[in-house]
């Protein structure tokens, strides 16, 4: 009798979690907004999803897990995210994002919220090994332990941006001729290891965040290598390579003392 009872619970757990997620495949067009509240979306490899006109794409209390997807959009969406992940960790692998523009996502106007992709309390995210073209920034806002490693990111406006974060890594990601490549908003004990940008406006902006690595990354023309705004203490920047950059630490205010430069090398043109 116990064991069929503990049979019974384990049908009925599995049908819950299976409940609680939704699985899209083949060939998907989001021409108007789609909301999921309380479970998660998995995008099956080979799947192209395409948003047009007012399409969106908002999950609430549930997470995104895309590998080998391939995400497309046409003009630029003005006043809401074309993907809005909210409790949930996002996922992605291997996917290709193009002409993913959006322009004062947020209904509050503020500035410092933008992006095509907006994660949320969206603790333990990972994207890595994809491609980014002509698109807004993947955002995360309120997270920790957020990993972005290898991605490729052309004619991104900050392809990754981060606010009041903590505890992530960027690593091993390419990035040329952006604008702005990644911004570092309120951020603190976060690690930025050996990526490559060149040819950006400015390749990492930090904006009053203190205590993050900044170690081998590689700049090769552009503006502005990294832009320090009301920088924090405890920074280390170490062993970064600055090739034909107009100012390799471009600074806007007072920085704290408490902060380690050492071993960057300046190459000029």
């Amino acid at each position: 009798m116990k064991s069929a009872i503990l049979s019974l619970l384990a049908v009925l757990v599995g049908s819950v979690a299976l409940a609680a997620e939704e699985v899209w495949s083949g060939s998907r067009t989001i021409d108007a907004p789609v909301a999921m509240r309380g479970k998660s979306l998995r995008i099956a490899p080979g799947t192209r999803i395409e948003f047009v006109g007012n399409g969106s794409l908002r999950i609430e209390d549930g997470g995104l897990d895309a590998r080998r997807v391939d995400f497309v959009a046409h003009g630029t969406f003005t006043n809401d995210f074309r993907i809005a992940v909210q409790n949930g960790r996002v996922l992605l692998a291997d996917c290709r994002f193009s002409g993913m523009k959006t322009f004062e996502p947020s209904k509050k106007k503020a500035a410092f919220i933008h992006g095509f992709l907006y994660c949320q309390f969206g603790n333990g995210s990972k994207v890595e090994h994809c491609d980014f073209t002509d698109c807004s920034p993947v955002m995360f806002l309120n997270s920790s332990k957020v990993e972005i490693s290898r991605n490729l990111a052309i004619r991104c406006d900050y392809a990754f941006s981060f606010l009041n974060c903590v505890e992530c890594r960027a690593e091993g990601n390419e990035f040329f001729d952006c604008a702005n490549a990644v911004k570092v908003n309120g951020t603190r004990l976060s690690e930025f290891f050996r990526n490559r940008f060149t040819d950006c406006g400015i390749g990492i902006l930090l904006y009053y965040c203190g205590e993050n690595r900044f170690m081998g990354n590689a700049f090769f023309g552009g503006r502005e290598g990294m832009r320090l705004w009301g920088l924090g203490k405890g920074g280390l920047f170490v062993g970064n390579r600055f090739d034909s950059v107009r100012y390799p630490f471009s600074k806007r205010d007072k920085q704290d003392p408490a902060n380690v430069f050492r071993d960057n090398e300046v190459v000029p043109k």
